[in-house]
């Protein structure tokens, strides 16, 4: 869009407001100002146009490649993990340095890490990080008799679930975790 400045603002004359366009895709905005009175061309429009074309697709490729080192670097601490993991025999070993590789590669304030014994009755503590995590909150088992819509779910599903903000949990085990905590 082209349009005059309100009278107020002495300082700008005249603006344009020009969309980052990449494949079709807006993905941010370009904006011009001038403070001299004369307007802006259709050539000088043209050449806005074709310049936010450009910085749109280069910002998109930087994406792309932001995105690709992502998920090599994730790859670099999957194989990490299964490098450093590998050392280890015991489930509380390997938990223990589990969580000291997860901690070190990934933003978290605690971190917690049980294994379910060969019963699938419980949920025992083998390694935290984070503070307040103490040997008591680590060593916590958690009974799956009880209520766990979260455990239960991420179990069952065997996929991750995602607690909002605010979201009521229906979860013995993050409850007590969380009230040892």
């Amino acid at each position: 869009k082209k349009w005059k400045m309100a009278k107020g603002q002495p300082h700008l004359r005249e603006g344009v407001v020009m969309p980052l366009v990449a494949d079709g895709i807006a993905g941010g905005l370009c904006f011009l100002a001038r403070r001299s009175p004369w307007s802006y061309s259709h050539e000088d429009f043209s050449m806005v146009q074709i310049a936010c074309s450009q910085v749109a697709t280069r910002i998109k490729q930087a994406q792309y490649h932001m995105d690709e080192r992502k998920a090599a670097d994730s790859l670099g601490v999957l194989y990490r993990l299964s490098h450093e993991l590998s050392k280890y025999l015991t489930s509380r070993e390997v938990a223990e340095h589990a969580v000291q590789i997860i901690s070190e590669e990934l933003p978290c304030h605690r971190l917690w890490l049980g294994v379910m014994n060969e019963q699938r009755t419980h949920v025992a503590g083998q390694a935290g990080f984070g503070p307040g995590v103490r040997r008591q909150i680590i060593q916590m088992q958690v009974e799956l008799d009880l209520r766990h819509e979260l455990f239960d779910e991420a179990i069952e599903t065997r996929k991750p679930v995602i607690v909002q903000p605010g979201q009521r949990m229906n979860c013995s085990g993050l409850e007590k975790l969380i009230n040892k905590l």
